[in-house]
């Protein structure tokens, strides 16, 4: 999702300050988009250091009008068999890297007023599923840190939403897939319009990103394929 994120922008004009903590798909945009990117290597994990992206991005004369938060881990486990570290790592790359970038992003050192912040959560937030407490509420936590932040940052006008996304036909998918036998015959199930592409994620994203959707602020934006109305 985030790579179709960044080569939207790209296509459309917009210089782009792309983290991954694999970059090899970001290299391959940057050949194409020499002077339009600029790529840095990072561990989200490392909630103590990321001022350092903002600092970089400065040094490399961004001033943000957006920013799109795509991280997520997706660890199958049940509560029972729960790991710490796998526990902490989910909530560490789904939340709390989040917060801590939205406390660098507000700061009018490092984005502009009137700016726009997405991130990405999950159906899973109103859905019991099985083997998925560390994932749903994770993203259930996701999307109450989008309302308060939006709240917070109305001082300057800077907007926050979120694309709630069912099933999208991502790697995180293919993985889920090789650990759960019939899954994705389920999803089809579930999903009467078909899986998601990570391209009609990428769209919505890009709207909430525009000034078509200036007066859109501390919502979650549902994209299911009509998974809720064929219940």
């Amino acid at each position: 999702i985030g790579k179709c994120v960044v080569n939207t922008l790209l296509e459309m004009g917009a210089k782009v300050f792309a983290v991954d903590l694999n970059i090899d798909q970001l290299i391959v945009l940057k050949e194409k988009f020499t002077d339009k990117i600029e790529c840095v290597k990072y561990d989200l994990t490392d909630l103590n250091s990321i001022s350092k992206i903002f600092c970089r991005a400065k040094s490399e004369k961004f001033i943000f009008d957006g920013m799109v938060h795509c991280a997520g881990v997706s660890l199958l486990m049940k509560i029972e068999d729960n790991d710490i570290e796998k526990m902490l790592l989910t909530y560490k790359v789904n939340v709390l890297s989040f917060i801590e970038l939205l406390k660098y992003f507000h700061n009018p050192e490092f984005s502009n007023d009137l700016a726009s912040v997405v991130t990405m959560t999950s159906i899973a937030t109103t859905v019991a599923s099985y083997r998925q407490a560390l994932y749903s509420s994770s993203k259930a936590a996701l999307e109450q840190v989008v309302r308060c932040a939006a709240k917070e940052f109305l001082d300057r006008k800077i907007r926050v939403n979120a694309v709630s996304a069912g099933a999208v036909e991502t790697e995180m998918l293919v993985e889920l897939e090789k650990k759960s036998e019939g899954l994705r015959e389920k999803f089809l199930k579930y999903y009467p319009l078909g899986l998601i592409s990570p391209d009609e994620i990428s769209k919505t994203i890009i709207y909430l990103l525009s000034d078509g959707t200036k007066d859109v602020d501390g919502s979650i934006i549902r994209i299911d394929s009509a998974f809720f109305i064929s219940k």
